[in-house]
């Protein structure tokens, strides 16, 4: 559990340097994050370890404390959702043919975590068109539509994933993994989470982040009326109540427009059994 932690403080935390982290930096990262405990134990090791070799001189964790209600507070604190205006400035500072683009539209279109994503290749399409992954987190399936039809509720993604589809061919077509290296080596997490946080600063939104897509996606997936088992099933989520806090910052407003999304919502009751969960 420590480890898994560590990786995770590593990957969103991309290039920062430990001098650099404050109090606050911690707070919000434990607020944010699915077991604010573990999390804090994570950067109070690190940090000491820190410490001890020399690398700080101050410990930005040890007056960190865990909020009182933390279900309460990470619903609403910790990794950005990218907005539209994010993603057309991304879009528009690294153009198709660069890594930077390529790795941002594997990243939002499949909404797999960083270690999941470097690990992905064609060799994960069989025949039926749907990338079928394990999550190096949790060992557990994720599901994303390829090639195959689209369900109803994503009709309207087509264009991003033909955009997707794009962005990743104009790399080369004989590449094992899609993200793999110039020399081609599977690219690491830690590469690949750097290279996402330089790609933002670069297109104007230093607030994001890798683990920001994989919440973009799952909030779009509940913002379109799919079940949150819909949404688990793609996004490889195995807790439904992350799916059900990442629901409170969708745009609920679209849900109550219009006898389609009537339709979605009374889906997704059926199917979660009338209780919402």
């Amino acid at each position: 559990m420590l480890r898994r932690e560590l990786d995770t403080v590593r990957e969103t935390r991309g290039t920062a340097t430990l001098r650099a982290v404050r109090p606050r930096h911690v707070r919000a990262d434990v607020i944010g994050a699915g077991n604010p405990g573990s999390r804090l134990k994570a950067w109070r090791y690190l940090c000491a370890f820190a410490i001890a070799s020399g690398g700080i001189d101050e410990d930005p964790a040890i007056a960190v404390r865990l909020p009182r209600d933390p279900g309460r507070q990470k619903a609403t604190i910790g990794h950005k959702r990218w907005p539209r205006e994010a993603i057309e400035a991304y879009r528009a500072r690294h153009r198709i043919g660069t890594v930077k683009r390529a790795a941002m539209a594997l990243l939002l279109w499949t909404g797999g975590r960083i270690g999941d994503a470097v690990e992905m290749g064609r060799q994960h399409v069989p025949r039926d068109g749907v990338l079928d992954y394990s999550q190096s987190k949790t060992g557990g399936p994720g599901y994303v539509p390829w090639t195959s039809p689209l369900p109803n509720w994503a009709l309207a993604w087509e264009a991003d994933r033909d955009a997707m589809h794009q962005a990743l061919s104009a790399l080369g077509t004989g590449r094992l993994t899609f993200l793999e290296t110039q020399t081609g080596r599977v690219r690491s997490s830690k590469a690949l989470g750097n290279l996402i946080r330089e790609a933002c600063d670069e297109a104007g939104w230093a607030d994001l982040t890798g683990h920001g897509a994989r919440k973009t996606r799952a909030c779009d997936l509940i913002d379109s009326g799919a079940t949150p088992h819909q949404a688990a099933a793609w996004t490889g989520h195995e807790d439904l109540k992350t799916l059900i806090h990442y629901a409170r910052q969708a745009d609920r407003r679209g849900l109550v427009m219009g006898r389609e999304r009537e339709q979605n919502v009374g889906n997704r009751e059926r199917s979660d059994g009338g209780n919402g969960s």
